[in-house]
């Protein structure tokens, strides 16, 4: 196994209030691409908590998923989030070469490497053409990059002559569905994850869902086994994916509280090279101290954000609520203030 250094995340929230101070009412969190913004969960059945997961609720929350999706039904299976399927998936599949669209979230290649696979990281698909499977994070955390479902399909298909799978991580695909590849779910050579957590801010919930074809299918079932999501958490994700309404509404509320800010970070002359509806990344004002710096003044005025241990120029801010945002401001504004010349 090839041992690598621990990998730092996003949303360890209790790590910067114990270095840091205060207690979880007075932080802002911009630390993850989580909705800021949660479905409601006050609709979930007692007999969620009181008996084991059922089968029938289990269809239902295929039924919604797939619906929500736009693929079908027979395509995906649900588990216990989607880091849990990409411990999974190199666990199933034979020793392999692989390559990773890069940078990207970094435990992919973790988990491939631990499991024996060769990881390849490129910056250019020519450059992933020759490995047995490619993995692209679409669109991609942290730069915000996004392949449409045409660039996709080529992919789909050189892997799929030479007997591999195009894997794509569409965990921020919810606010851009029109880019999703969920339709040609099942297709040989085409593996799909969706996470449920991080559009609906319910990331404790822990429902993911894999999208692929039967073969895929079925091992993925019996690696797992019985009863992997909680009778609670299907309850949830099953009312959630079938509000079309509230999703449509949220997608709407993202994109404009996104535009907002942008537009305070860029005020404060940080470049913004990257984003989602839900997440932002941006280069150092020119001249300023480093992001490690920033991330350190911010939490002191607990604001914690996404820092890169690997490169001190760059940044990612969460998305905060819109009634947050000035609050935001306020304190990049002091920094900036402070830090640059």
């Amino acid at each position: 196994m090839i041992n690598q250094p621990q990998i730092y995340h996003g949303g360890a929230l209790d790590q910067a209030i114990a270095e840091f101070g205060g207690d979880a009412n007075n932080w802002l969190d911009l630390s993850t691409g989580i909705n800021p913004y949660h479905y409601p969960t006050d609709r979930v059945s007692s007999l969620s908590w009181a008996q084991l997961p059922q089968k029938s609720a289990l269809n239902m929350l295929l039924t919604a998923a797939s619906a929500a999706y736009n693929c079908p039904k027979k395509q995906i299976f649900a588990a216990n989030g989607t880091q849990y399927l990409i411990e999974t998936l190199p666990q199933i599949l034979p020793k392999s070469t692989i390559a990773i669209l890069a940078p990207t979230y970094q435990e992919h290649a973790h988990n491939w490497q631990k499991h024996g696979h060769k990881v390849i990281l490129v910056d250019d698909i020519e450059q992933a053409k020759q490995a047995d499977h490619l993995i692209i994070v679409n669109p991609n955390n942290p730069t915000g990059k996004l392949f449409t479902p045409q660039q996709l399909q080529v992919l789909q298909k050189h892997f799929a002559a030479k007997g591999g799978y195009l894997i794509i991580d569409e965990a921020f695909m919810d606010m851009t569905p029109d880019m999703s590849m969920a339709a040609h779910a099942g297709q040989v050579g085409l593996i799909i994850l969706r996470s449920f957590g991080k559009f609906f801010g319910l990331a404790g919930v822990r429902v993911g869902f894999i999208l692929a074809d039967d073969q895929i299918l079925h091992k993925i079932e019996q690696h797992i086994g019985l009863w992997s999501i909680s009778g609670m958490a299907i309850d949830v994700a099953e009312n959630a994916l079938n509000d079309h309404k509230w999703q449509r509404d949220m997608r709407q509320t993202l994109a404009e509280d996104m535009r907002n800010m942008c537009q305070i970070l860029q005020l404060n002359k940080f470049d913004v090279i990257g984003q989602t509806d839900l997440f932002c990344l941006v280069k150092m004002p020119d001249g300023a101290a480093s992001a490690h710096e920033y991330f350190t003044k911010l939490a002191q005025q607990h604001t914690l954000t996404r820092k890169f241990i690997d490169d001190a120029t760059i940044l990612r801010f969460g998305l905060a609520k819109r009634q947050q945002q000035s609050d935001f401001a306020a304190k990049l504004n002091r920094i900036c203030e402070v830090q640059t010349p």
